[in-house]
């Protein structure tokens, strides 16, 4: 996998920040395993729906 530059990370994030996006900055060849590896995460969000937070 190739390494990002400074300047590409830098340009792609001003690039999404501009479109109003969520910022992600990922080789193109990782970004599917993200979702794969927050979709437990995920879960665990969407059963805690309307249990209200402790402190």
């Amino acid at each position: 996998m190739p390494s990002l530059t400074p300047r590409s990370v830098a340009e792609g994030i001003v690039r999404s920040l501009e479109r109003d996006r969520k910022v992600t900055v990922l080789p193109p060849a990782a970004g599917p395993l993200h979702g794969f590896r927050m979709a437990p995460q995920r879960l665990a969000d969407a059963i805690m729906v309307g249990i209200p937070r402790s402190l």
